[in-house]
């Protein structure tokens, strides 16, 4: 049971780091964006 959870933890982990990398990308490029709107 201890390795199942471990591995379940694991993966929550990925998921989220996966999740978080993704946001930082999108903020971004939504920032050009909102500068680009702005400055032009």
């Amino acid at each position: 049971m201890d390795a199942f959870f471990g591995l379940a933890i694991n993966q929550i982990v990925q998921f989220g780091l996966s999740s978080l990398q993704v946001i930082y990308y999108l903020e971004q490029l939504f920032r050009e964006f909102y500068n680009e709107l702005i400055f032009n």
